[in-house]
């Protein structure tokens, strides 16, 4: 090891001609050089101290460079010959002689490094080495035989200094190798088309077997000249010639394929062991039992399930037969392997009930399949696979019995709403219960107020005599059985003559041949109408806690359809009465369903009674709409009574306006009943208030305009005509004096159409309110707009049904509808969609916090949205300043939408704009008008109770992680239960495990990946009864009715309130 100081180091520099130099180990850079390095490698002192040692090795020597640093560092110094590349590109043979310099603690820091040029050298060693070569290659005799040889056979010399030098290739080279013999005049060629790992592991380290001549064999990739990578295997063997030199010669095959088959043979086997392996893990992890038998039906092989069934251990099965692990299953189960055995052929989807050692007193039921096992033609044992389907073929039991049950409620209910005929609809039930069930007798027993009694329903087999008609009048029955069953006490008896009841009843029921009965009370109310009873004759029957909850069931439907039959009399009674009135009078249930229709009905609508009767009242006057309908029953519902105008179609589709007065019916304990309506035709009197209404309007505009004409135009007529006269008094006038004319003119007339703008819409003018409804001022701005604009223009209409009435000055809020439409279809010169819509909405604190416009509060919002070119954004803030226009002089004055907001703001209200001009999504306006203060008050005073959730479970889907938690905590606050999920899959997955525990589903129609319709769609395949509400923030007629059509519970505008969403949450609930 060297340690030099700077002394040192600068006198060798100076008094040696070798090349010395210093580098830094850790980057390889020069520190210093002296003047003979720089000539031997051609660069200068200044551009060897920015290179490395590894920017001087020639490319081909990199590979042995590094092993010559690796030695640097374990010993301390070296000495090889090299290449170094100079800056004019030729190459220059040198010693290299390097040594470590380390720091005060040992550490190595720098490589001390003196070349010597030995090029001239290398070139007379090569003259003596080149004439051994060509004496060995003389020999023709192997020459022939090495190149006739199917392996590349070359050879070649090593030094000590780990150089070397080929001497021969055979022809055989090419052949394998694929370049031509040529290449190798390089001697580094080859070695460079050594896969680099393999050089460094199996290549470089042969030296140290040449030095000790010991024979190697090496296997190896190697680029072919093709392109690919293959396989070979090198045989090697040296021999030492001088003290420094080695002959070392190869032989080389391609064993691209032997590998290749090894490669493969290797991953077969991998793959087997693995499927093997995994078979065993599915064998034995199976959810179903498998096991082998041998051909004494001994267990060879079970799986762990199949232990769990049979209710013993695995090693308790191993080598003992059926009969001796299953002995209450070994009949069966011999006869079926038996057969198996006999005929060699399989038995599938066998059925097997019975039980076994674990659960001796337990009936259980397994699906199994056998499978005879063969070697060649001869059976060897038998394979099982076994289910154990005993919950199922309950689930199926209990299934069967509900189905048929909701069958029977379902042929009841649908006999009590097809007829109002009492005695048709209890005779209907007792033969669908008498079917069902297979008992012998089912009747209906009605009671009279003394106690007594009369079958007034009865189904019996032939076997047994009818009882029909039969008055009974038991004082046994009448003293201790009447008052528990006016209490709701159902009784059932197996057997009569076993029972613990009154003698007295016992001989009572035997006059009937009856065995068993079972009993269930028919209420009104609180009142025992009668007894509904089914009698098992042949012999005593246990009756099934199923079967009397179905009996009960229909108890309570037969109660309902005595009631509606009563209620049905008692509205024929009055309808004698009431035929006579004009006015169209009818009488619905509380779902909306007609039981009385009068003739003065008739007259109005055109429909007889039998047509009307039994019809939804939204089917039959609504056609396709129910809202308005709906929105009275509600009221009627909560208030008692409701009055309000309705539009109804008669029924030859004639549109007419009724005047309709609601009335709720109750009963003798106050429980509502029915609602009575009276409908009053105002068709015609609406037709004269809009006829007066309209010349009204007239009559305003042309007040107002005489009003304002004496004083503005005492001061514009002058000037007016003073321009004109001006022009014909002076005919030779300059064009420019007479285009200044022009300019006073036109200007004066603009003057005057602004001075009758500013007079008939500002805000301070006196103006007169007076309630007004929305949909009817729109209708005018239809009507008018499809008669004025162009075809171009299509005109989309979405208001909704129900609007709130607004107070307001309806010829002024008809002037900013008709300006904000004809600035859309300005906007629109080559055509496009216009679309006006109208909504209610709740404001609440929340809404308003992110609009400041809005106060809290109740509006009709009215929506005008073109496909325009849009408001360029850095004049949209100032469309609303007076006199700021973007049309030219001649079309606009700039007093539109500034007039029209100052409308606005004077009803209370306020104006939004949406506009989009780089994504040509045009522009939007939604006009904010406050309610009627009447209308907000019954509104309010009813919306004012939120209804609180009773834990229901509720999945809310939403793309929007912020509106998914914010529902949720909505939700939760109200005694909901409730999940956000913000994915697609995650929404379907989840629904999928926990649809039994999911009231409703709230989910946004526009999620990414999968849509909201799509979804829907999902859940419905799960679970065909999902309640689902959709959301959306982009509301179109296609999505709509497609969400419609899958049975939605309910629509909910985006952005929404809290009470909306809690409201919407309740209705679909309940």
């Amino acid at each position: 090891m060297l340690r030099v100081n700077e002394t040192e180091w600068r006198a060798i520099v100076n008094l040696t001609g070798v090349g010395i130099a210093q580098a830094d180990l850790q980057t390889g850079r020069f520190l210093q050089v002296n003047p003979a390095f720089c000539r031997l490698t051609g660069y200068t002192e200044a551009e060897l101290l920015t290179l490395t040692i590894d920017d001087l090795n020639h490319p081909d020597d990199r590979i042995f460079d590094q092993q010559r640093n690796l030695n640097l560092l374990q010993r301390g110094s070296y000495q090889s010959e090299k290449r170094y590349q100079r800056k004019d590109g030729s190459t220059v043979w040198v010693l290299a002689t390097g040594d470590i310099i380390q720091d005060a603690q040992g550490q190595p820091i720098q490589a001390f490094v003196m070349v010597q040029d030995i090029s001239d050298m290398k070139q007379r060693k090569a003259e003596p080495q080149q004439l051994e070569l060509f004496l060995q290659t003389s020999e023709a005799k192997l020459s022939r035989i090495l190149n006739s040889a199917i392996a590349a056979i070359s050879s070649f010399r090593i030094y000590a200094n780990r150089d070397w030098e080929y001497d021969y290739w055979s022809a055989g080279c090419e052949k394998i190798y694929g370049y031509p013999l040529e290449v190798y005049q390089d001697k580094y060629f080859w070695l460079s088309q050594v896969v680099p790992e393999d050089c460094e592991q199996k290549i470089i380290p042969l030296f140290e077997d040449f030095f000790a001549e010991r024979d190697a064999t090496v296997e190896y990739r190697f680029r072919h000249q093709d392109g690919s990578i293959r396989w070979f295997s090198s045989s090697y063997s040296s021999q030492k010639i001088t003290e420094d030199c080695w002959i070392v010669t190869t032989v080389n095959y391609d064993i691209t394929t032997r590998k290749q088959a090894e490669i493969d043979l290797e991953k077969t086997q991998k793959r087997l062991q693995q499927q093997l392996a995994e078979i065993e893990t599915i064998y034995q992890s199976a959810p179903i039992g498998l096991c082998v038998l041998d051909t004494n039906l001994r267990f060879v092989r079970i799986n762990q399930r199949l232990a769990e069934i049979n209710g013993l251990p695995v090693e308790a099965h191993l080598g003992r037969t059926v009969r001796e692990v299953l002995p209450q299953l070994a009949d069966t189960a011999e006869q079926i392997l038996g057969q198996i055995l006999t005929t060699g052929e399989p038995l599938l989807n066998v059925e097997i009930t019975g039980e076994t050692p674990a659960y001796p007193d337990v009936q259980r039921t397994w699906l199994e399949n056998f499978w005879p096992l063969k070697d060649r033609d001869r059976i060897i044992g038998i394979s099982t696979l076994c289910q154990e389907i005993t919950e199922r073929k309950q689930a199926e039991l209990a299934l069967n019995q509900q189905i048929a049950k909701e069958r029977l409620l379902l042929e009841i209910t649908q006999a009590i709403y097809q007829t109002l005929d009492v005695r048709q609809i209890l005779q209907t039930a007792v033969a669908q219960v008498q079917r069902c069930w297979d008992t012998d007798r089912v009747i209906i027993f009605q009671f009279d107020p003394d106690g007594s009694g009369t079958v007034v329903a009865e189904s019996v087999k032939a076997d047994y005599p009818a009882i029909l008609g039969s008055e009974i009048h038991d004082p046994c029955f009448e003293k201790h059985y009447i008052e528990p069953y006016r209490q709701g006490r159902v009784s059932a008896i197996a057997d009569f003559l076993t029972a613990q009841v009154e003698p007295c009843y016992q001989e009572f029921m035997a006059q009937f041949q009856v065995r068993g009965n079972l009993v269930v009370p028919i209420l009104q109310r609180e009142q025992l109408w009668g007894l509904l009873i089914a009698h098992q004759c042949s012999a005593p029957r246990q009756w099934q806690p199923s079967e009397i909850e179905l009996l009960q069931q229909v108890a309570l439907q037969l109660g309902i359809a005595i009631q509606q039959a009563k209620l049905y009399e008692k509205n024929a009674e009055q309808a004698a009465f009431i035929d006579v009135a004009s006015d169209g009078i009818f009488v619905q249930d509380l779902t909306s369903r007609i039981l009385f229709w009068s003739q003065g009905a008739e007259r109005l609508y055109g429909w007889t009674a039998q047509e009307a009767i039994g019809k939804m009242a939204a089917e039959l006057l609504l056609q396709d709409s129910v809202s308005e309908l709906e929105s009275s029953l509600q009221m009627t519902l909560k208030q008692g009574y409701w009055r309000g105008e309705l539009h109804h179609l008669t029924q030859e589709k004639a549109e007419i306006i009724v005047e309709s007065r609601w009335t709720l019916m109750r009963d003798a304990q106050g429980n509502p009943i029915s609602i009575l309506t009276v409908n009053t035709d105002i068709t015609e009197k609406k037709l004269l208030e809009k006829q007066l209404f309209h010349a009204q309007r007239l009559e305003s505009i042309g007040t107002l305009a005489s009003g304002i004409a004496h004083d503005l135009n005492n001061i514009l007529t002058p000037l007016l005509s003073i321009s004109q006269l001006l022009q014909l008094k002076y005919s030779n006038l300059d064009e420019s004096t007479l285009r200044l004319l022009q300019i006073l003119t036109i200007n004066t007339q603009r003057a005057a159409n602004i001075v009758k703008q500013l007079l008939l819409f500002s805000s301070s003018t006196e103006t007169e309110f007076s309630l007004i409804s929305p949909s009817q001022l729109l209708e005018d701005v239809f009507k008018f707009l499809g008669e004025t604009f162009p075809k171009s223009i299509e005109i989309e209409v979405g208001i909704s049904p129900d609007l709130w009435l607004i107070n307001g000055d309806p010829t002024q809020l008809y002037q900013v509808l008709m300006n904000l439409c004809v600035n859309a279809r300005d906007a629109m010169p080559d055509g496009g969609q216009l679309t006006i819509s109208a909504q209610n909405i709740n404001i609440d604190q929340q809404y308003s916090y992110t609009n400041h416009q809005i106060k809290v509060g109740q509006y009709v919002v009215i929506t005008i949205k073109d496909t325009g070119r849009g408001i360029p954004r850095e004049i949209l803030d100032r469309i609303f300043d007076p006199f700021f226009t973007t049309k030219p002089l001649s079309q606009g004055t700039g007093l539109g939408l500034s007039t029209a907001l100052g409308i606005i703001k004077n009803h209370g209200g306020t104006i939004e704009v949406y506009s989009d001009p780089n994504n040509s999504r045009g522009t939007q306006f939604n006009i904010y008008l406050p309610i009627s203060e009447t209308i907000a008050v019954s509104e309010t005073t009813t919306g004012q109770v939120i209804p609180s959730g009773q834990q229901e479970l509720i999945l809310v889907v939403d793309d929007e992680v912020s509106i998914g938690e914010i529902t949720k905590t909505t939700l939760e606050t109200y005694n909901y239960r409730a999940i956000a999920v913000d994915n697609s899959i995650d929404a379907i997955a989840y629904y999928a495990q926990h649809y039994q525990e999911i009231q409703i589903v709230l989910i946004d129609l526009l999620m990414p990946e999968i849509d909201g319709l799509t979804i829907m769609r999902a859940l419905k395949r799960i679970n065909p009864d999902v309640k689902l509400i959709v959301t959306t923030g982009l509301t179109t007629p296609e999505n709509s009715k497609a969400a419609q059509s899958l049975g939605i519970k309910g629509f909910l505008p985006k952005p929404y309130t809290a009470e909306t969403l809690l409201l919407m949450m309740a209705k679909v609930v309940s």
